[in-house]
This record gives structure tokens, sequence and C-alpha cells, in this order.
């Protein structure tokens, strides 16, 4: 399938899922319902251009398990509780050195572009840290799994 189709296909079953809720729910539940799947697309796109990146590259898709997932998120939280309480200069020498340093640097750049072209960098909400979470926690997901192949 093409990337335009993909995309295509995305819509049509974005459009068909809100058809559907909103045929259940009162006119305000179908807002709310209809802005969090509007808020899950964003992972949702990262997911579809990674695997769109590593099929044009020639890559297989690599597994990864619950406890890849797991070990990546604890990782990545205690990345971000280690910035609490460090002056703000500091913080972003740490995310600069950080994103320069990541074996996925290119998806992680995407990805923070992505975010923060949907506003969800700011994190206002615990829906919008957790699809935050969700994204990055993909990138890390594919690095830790290239890491590892790598290595054998």
């Amino acid at each position: 399938m093409t990337d335009a189709g993909v995309m295509r296909a995305r819509a049509a079953a974005i459009k068909s899922l809100r058809r559907r809720l909103c045929g259940f729910y009162k006119p305000s539940r179908c807002q709310a319902e209809t802005q969090i799947m509007l808020q899950l697309e964003v992972p949702i796109h990262v997911l579809l251009v990674l695997f769109q990146a590593m099929k044009h590259c020639g890559h297989a898709l690599p597994t990864i398990s619950e406890d890849v997932q797991e070990t990546c998120l604890q990782r990545l939280t205690a990345t971000m509780q280690f910035t609490g309480g460090v002056p703000p200069d500091f913080v972003a020498q740490m995310i600069t050195k950080f994103c320069v340093d990541h074996p996925e640097r290119y998806l992680l750049a995407f990805v923070y572009g992505h975010l923060g072209q949907h506003d969800l960098l700011r994190v206002r909400t615990d829906a919008e840290k957790f699809l935050l979470l969700a994204a990055l926690n993909l990138v890390e997901c594919v690095a830790y799994v290239g890491a590892q192949l790598q290595s054998k």
C-alpha cells in the first residue's frame, strides 16, 4: 500500500469510528471522544511512519515484547524524572545531549517535531502525558531492540 493509501485508510477508519461513537453518545460526550481520537492519531501516525521507514530501508519490523516496552518506559520515565529540580539551562543541555547521542536520533527528532506540531510537549493533562510517553517509548523500544540485534 502506498503512503497515500495508508493515509486514506487511516482517515476512513477514524471517520467510521467517529460515526459509530457519535451514534452511542450524547453530543457533548461525542465531542470529548472525538478529541481523544484526534490525540490518539499522534502515536498512531508515529507508528505508521516508523513502519514505513523500516520497510523503505529494507528492515524487518522487530517484535517488541511487553517486557521490552516496560523496560524502555521505566528508563524513559527515570530520565524525565531526573530533570526535576535541575536549572532550566542545564536541562536544555541534557536534552540536547540525549537527542544527539540517541541511537535513533532522526526518529526521535521526528517524534518531538510531531508532538510539538500537535501541542503535546507542554503536557497539561494526564492524557497528554500518556500520549507523549507512548510516542517516545516507541522510539526507545526501536532503539533498544536495534541495539540488541546489532550486538548479536
